[in-house]
């Protein structure tokens, strides 16, 4: 077994990304700033298909858990500001929720929480139970069958 943990600084500021990952934004009219915040996310989705694509090379699928989470909340500044496009036709999208990062607002609270466990847990299954990240050592520590934590 190994324990594997990846953090980025993406999207956080500057937002400078490859040439590649923010080219096609601004050619969509965005402003050098958000094309950054946009291709640093961009940046990281291709990272992680980089990451699945060894794990199924290696055969690793079925014994590793794969957990994909961000920080916080959608943030102004980079990916744009509330109520004003990010370029024309493209308005800034926060999923319809009030706050954005640093406020106690869903908007700012929020986050993505994906789980991937082939041949334990079923895709594409949605859980709406509110938890947050303080969980994921104790459901770990239930897997791993350890039943009393310090």
């Amino acid at each position: 077994p190994f324990f594997a943990y990846i953090t980025t600084n993406a999207p956080h500021g500057p937002f400078i990304a490859p040439p590649k990952n923010t080219k096609h934004f601004i050619d969509l009219g965005f402003a050098d700033r958000q094309a950054g915040f946009y291709g640093m996310i961009e940046n990281i989705d291709e990272n992680m298909g980089r990451l699945l694509a060894k794990l199924d090379e290696w055969d690793l699928y079925k014994d590793t858990i794969l957990i994909f989470m961000s920080d916080n909340g959608m943030t102004g500044g980079g990916s744009g500001r509330p109520g004003q496009p990010v370029a024309k036709g493209y308005p800034f999208f926060n999923a319809g929720m009030k706050g954005l990062k640093g406020s106690a607002d869903e908007g700012g609270v929020r986050v993505p929480f994906f789980v991937r466990w082939d041949g334990h847990w079923k895709a594409g299954r949605s859980i709406d139970t509110v938890s947050a990240h303080i969980d994921v050592l104790p459901t770990f520590a239930a897997i791993a069958g350890i039943k009393n934590l310090p």
